[in-house]
């Protein structure tokens, strides 16, 4: 799996919408201050593809104290096709809960982007 880009918003540290692009780039690293949000990006692409996170945070916990809703977008590579995996949220502020939104494509040649799956358990056996 090759990472190609990510948009994250509401998601942690990133209340604003971010987008960081890998396309043109053959190796990368992600530096930065302590709490700039670098482990945060590894755990929005986690999120994106499995809808968790290694520490093993509550997903209503991820999102931004700030936010009512979250998304992450991310775009890759695998197989020799280009997929989108999308996952977001929206709380409930007064009881931390809310019903997760999930959708992966496929990109086609001609650059539209093709339904794979929308369920939650099916992405993640998809993924």
């Amino acid at each position: 799996m090759r990472p190609l880009r990510i948009e994250i918003k509401g998601f942690t540290c990133f209340s604003k919408e971010i987008a960081v692009s890998f396309e043109e780039m053959d190796v990368f690293a992600i530096t930065g201050r302590t709490g700039s949000g670098k482990t945060t990006i590894m755990d929005a692409m986690c999120y994106a593809l499995y809808g968790r996170v290694p520490r093993g945070t509550d997903v209503s916990r991820l999102v931004a104290h700030d936010a009512e809703k979250m998304y992450v977008s991310l775009d890759f590579e695998a197989g020799g096709h280009v997929y989108r995996a999308f996952r977001g949220i929206t709380l409930n502020k007064k009881t931390l809960t809310g019903r997760p939104a999930v959708q992966l494509e496929r990109r086609l040649a001609d650059g539209e982007w093709e339904p794979i799956e929308n369920r939650v358990r099916e992405m993640k056996t998809a993924i």
